[in-house]
């Protein structure tokens, strides 16, 4: 009996896909994906996803999303991103990928602290996310890494349950709307639906504050669900334009134009606009007013993809 030590087998490359696979969604195909890796976010494209799913896709090749590799005992280890060229400084090098690492450590912290597990079960989930946002532009601040950089980082590095590009940036321009909010401030009780929805709106601070006040009056007076919001607002769902007559399309016009000068808003427009929205989107048991999170659709909109 050989006296040598056995090799490990690397799980990078060729896998028959299993047909269980058939018919799931993109998040069960990934946890497969994750258990052939040992746990690493699979570098898998959207096309090869959806033929997975569709189970035209028999054999799949898996690797990490991240560069490097396994060692003989299964350990995956991480390459930095930064190559030195030929007759480079050592030293300078390693001052480079020492603030490489410290990089990683602080985005794969703050994925831990908010996830799609930590929001869901967070007492005040738009104040969960406004802290990201707030964690986000400090540490821009202090290291002096561009924002969008980090924030592409924050989604590659997500691993299972981590958010994508779109979230973080909503995250943080919710911070940079309310920097000085205090916990009581009433944009926390909206969804994130909602914010999505103001973000989306206008830069403006002034503008997402009226609109905002404005989001109040139609949720208490008319009931109006997120997705009816977002519709009002313009910033979703205007192919349901088509549903509405001319008179009800100008009222909408005419509402988004005096939220956005910041003009008196009379009752009678409000009223008309309340009664379009909900004749062009139904409601639906997922879209209640005053969900405590955000609607589905919106909602999956900003979870775990392509930066």
């Amino acid at each position: 009996m050989s006296n040598s030590r056995r090799r490990s087998i690397s799980p990078i490359g060729w896998h028959e896909v299993p047909d269980k696979l058939i018919g799931q969604n993109n998040e069960v195909v990934k946890s497969w994906a994750r258990d052939i890796l040992m746990g690493e976010e699979p570098k898998l494209s959207p096309e090869d996803l959806g033929r997975i799913r569709k189970g035209e896709l028999h054999k799949v090749f898996l690797r990490p999303k991240k560069k490097g590799f396994f060692t003989e005992e299964g350990v995956f280890i991480e390459a930095f991103d930064y190559e030195p060229t030929v007759g480079e400084d050592l030293d300078e090098a390693e001052k480079k990928w020492e603030i490489e690492e410290k990089e990683r450590e602080w985005i794969d912290g703050e994925n831990r602290s908010f996830n799609q597990k930590t929001y869901e079960v967070a007492e005040k989930p738009i104040l969960a996310m406004w802290e990201h946002g707030k964690r986000i532009m400090q540490y821009v601040e202090k290291s002096g890494i561009a924002l969008y950089s980090l924030q592409i980082k924050l989604a590659k590095r997500g691993g299972e349950g981590g958010y994508g590009l779109y979230a973080h940036q909503v995250c943080t321009d919710l911070y940079l709307w309310k920097r000085d909010a205090e916990p009581d401030d009433p944009v926390f009780s909206v969804s994130w639906g909602h914010i999505d929805c103001i973000i989306r709106f206008s830069r403006e601070n002034t503008v997402r504050d009226n609109v905002l006040a404005t989001m109040s009056i139609l949720i208490k007076e008319h009931g109006l669900t997120s997705n009816q919001m977002c519709f009002a607002f313009g910033t979703k769902d205007q192919d349901r334009l088509s549903t509405l007559d001319q008179n009800e399309i100008g009222a909408l016009n005419r509402f988004r134009q005096v939220v956005e000068t910041q003009t008196k808003l009379e009752n009678e427009l409000l009223h008309k606009v309340a009664l379009a929205s909900a004749k062009a989107v139904r409601r639906t048991g997922s879209n209640a007013p005053d969900n405590r999170t955000t609607d589905h659709t919106c909602h999956s909109m900003i979870r775990r993809g392509s930066p």
